[in-house]
């Protein structure tokens, strides 16, 4: 007779509101308990509007002695849950978010704990992925990262209700401000060195001065970093542009950049409803949640062929080398001034957004608990 998981629990390094990694933990959460199985998060550290969702990974107490019960862990930086995990007997599942290559944070020593935590996160790899049963990894890309093996691998998407965004209402005043008659060209993420922000900078320098000088960059995303976000700001101001970093900034029709911050859903749908093109440089993505968002809004996407960037975009937009700044410059000069183009980039934005649909993205999850819950029966 086959052996049933105990309980299906996560853990993850910290617990955010509005975090990737976070929301995918909970929307898991129910995804398991709805599939009959027991399941809680547990984490280092969590936002105080979880405490009852999270407990601590020390609290995983008498369940961590039951080799029936499978545990899934986010792994993304560095943290003492491997640690922690190595010593628990459990049918271990690794979620692989990839981390971002120390390389981004070297430049500056203002930034020495990210750099740190990033090349600590790497150090641990080996007994992170030695020690798991199964990876299950964002995309292939990640795996092949860290050359999972085939047999012990399988790529799951991150798992997020991607439609319900689009389906907020605009907030009135944001979209008047927004809808002037200017061009504006949208990239969501974090304001980090390996998002390359400053490289936008560069590409709306070029757009101005071959284009259309009237096109508006906006950047939405914390800025937390203590040096890249304010180094991002000086650049734009010595490329001449405005900024203004007010989130429904009344100078909007006056200002060439547009950088809100973290902002709340109605105010993030505004932005990506009024965007005539989502535009992604980045230099590292694991996956790119921004990406799929800027999909279900049929947003004509321009996107720079690095990481897991192509494998999430598929045929969902239009792939560039930024480097080559003449095939950059022309795809922008068509997707701003060409509207059949730009028709068609939008058609192939919302087919590509169907593959991540909820019931989609429910059928995948499923397929992988199921091969998991087989292979763990095989090695009871």
């Amino acid at each position: 007779m086959k052996t049933r998981p105990s309980r299906i629990d996560q853990f993850v390094a910290s617990f955010m509101p509005r975090d990737a990694i976070s929301t995918e933990c909970d929307l898991m959460r129910h995804m398991i308990n709805e599939r009959g199985y027991g399941s809680e998060i547990f984490s280092e550290q969590w936002h105080q509007v979880f405490d009852k969702y999270c407990n601590h990974l020390f609290n995983y107490g008498a369940l961590a002695d039951n080799e029936k019960n499978i545990v899934i862990s986010h792994y993304s930086i560095g943290s003492s849950m491997p640690y922690f995990l190595k010593g628990i007997r459990a049918f271990k599942i690794i979620r692989n978010h990839n981390i971002t290559p120390p390389k981004f944070f070297a430049w500056d020593k203002q930034l020495g704990q990210y750099f740190e935590s990033t090349k600590y996160g790497l150090a641990q790899s080996e007994m992170v992925f030695n020690g798991a049963d199964l990876v299950w990894s964002d995309s292939l890309y990640n795996a092949e990262s860290f050359n999972v093996p085939e047999s012990r691998s399988i790529v799951l998407p991150v798992i997020r209700d991607y439609a319900r965004i689009s389906t907020l209402k605009d907030v009135d005043d944001l979209a008047r401000r927004l809808n002037d008659g200017r061009k504006n060209i949208l990239f969501v993420g974090r304001m980090t060195p390996n998002k390359a922000q400053h490289d936008l900078l560069f590409l709306l320098k070029h757009i101005h001065t071959h284009i259309d000088s009237s096109v508006r960059l906006i950047m939405v995303g914390c800025q937390a970093l203590p040096t890249y976000a304010p180094m991002v700001f000086d650049l734009a101001q010595k490329l001449g542009f405005s900024v203004d970093k007010e989130i429904g900034s009344p100078h909007a029709d006056k200002v060439d950049v547009l950088a809100p911050g973290s902002i709340d859903e109605r105010d993030m749908a505004t932005y990506y409803r009024h965007a005539d093109a989502f535009v992604c440089l980045s230099e590292h993505e694991g996956f790119c949640v921004p990406l799929v968002e800027a999909m279900f809004f049929g947003l004509p996407i321009v996107a720079h062929a690095s990481s897991a960037v192509p494998e999430t975009l598929g045929s969902g937009g239009l792939i560039i080398d930024k480097n080559d700044p003449v095939t950059t410059l022309a795809a922008m000069k068509a997707v701003l001034g060409d509207k059949g183009f730009a028709a068609q980039l939008r058609q192939k934005s919302c087919e590509r957004a169907k593959d991540f649909s909820w019931v989609t993205l429910g059928k995948l999850f499923s397929n992988a608990l199921a091969q998991s819950i087989d292979f763990f029966e095989k090695t009871e």
